[in-house]
């Protein structure tokens, strides 16, 4: 009988970014998640007096494919 952290250590986060749709690229939105070997979100933003920025989170998973991986 296995017990149940050894059955727990099999378990796996992965993720696929989605390419942008057709109206997103129409719309010329900007492309904010990079896939490598970990997510990385850039979310643009503005401060109070009117500065941009961009702030960079950061996702580590098991996997990470980018919008090029198929799901075959």
């Amino acid at each position: 009988v296995e017990s149940r952290a050894s059955r727990s250590a099999r378990l796996a986060v992965v993720v696929r970014k989605r390419p942008m749709n057709r109206r997103e690229a129409m719309s010329q939105q900007q492309d904010v998640v990079f896939c490598n070997t970990t997510v990385i979100v850039r979310e643009p933003k503005l401060k109070v007096d009117l500065t941009r920025y961009v702030e960079e989170h950061n996702f580590t998973f098991d996997r990470a494919f980018d919008e090029t991986t198929t799901n075959e």
